[in-house]
């Protein structure tokens, strides 16, 4: 992954290295790393408030400094900003979602939005707001973000992918094969090609 992510404390030991994360990336602002090292100690303690704000202040900085940003040891990111940081909180929004209980799909649902606001372009919290709609049942509003992440990147198999299953929801078959074939033509990645090939012979591929 591409968080480095601390070691295991108990309860009292998590409070100190919180206390002494949080100084550091008051110190350092820059230091992407230490903001989520200490994102993801907050998710330790099951404290999302401070996660969120921590998130949030680390956000607002890389938008006005983003030539600033720095990683391990004051080296340069390891990938441009606009993919590291979206990809790297992305894990936070799965943690929540795979707790499987609406507050912890509403959390995920803020960080979806958080990401949006800062970097609009990139596709994943997108696809994290549809998926929140999903576990609704709501089919409508999770195609909608589904339609909005594939204009933002047309060749996103997951997206793609996911876009034919909210049709199928819909009951829409002839439409959903349109993308299961893109997945299959694109080729990308093998777990989504499975799935499409395998969508598409329960349909009756012409």
């Amino acid at each position: 992954g591409k968080i480095p992510f601390p070691i295991r404390f108990d309860r009292q030991g998590m409070l100190k290295a919180a206390d002494y994360w949080k100084k550091a990336v008051r110190l350092y602002p820059w230091r992407l790393d230490l903001c989520f090292w200490l994102a993801h100690l907050y998710q330790d303690m099951d404290d999302f408030e401070a996660q969120y704000q921590t998130l949030a202040e680390s956000l607002q900085y890389a938008d006005k400094h983003r030539k600033k940003l720095r990683w391990e040891n004051n080296s340069i990111l390891p990938e441009r900003a606009s993919k590291l940081i979206p990809e790297s909180l992305q894990s936070y929004e799965n943690h929540y979602f795979g707790q499987q209980k609406l507050s912890s799909d509403e959390n995920a649902f803020r960080l979806a939005k958080l990401i949006i606001t800062f970097f609009p372009n990139h596709p994943y919290a997108y696809n994290s707001m549809a998926a929140y709609f999903w576990f609704k049942n709501d089919w409508e509003h999770a195609l909608k973000y589904l339609i909005i992440a594939n204009h933002k990147d047309p060749q996103n198999s997951l997206v793609l992918n996911n876009i034919g299953n909210i049709l199928m929801k819909l009951n829409q078959p002839k439409e959903a094969k349109v993308y299961y074939r893109k997945v299959v033509r694109l080729n990308q990645d093998e777990e989504y090609v499975t799935n499409a090939k395998k969508k598409l012979e329960e349909l009756g591929e012409d």
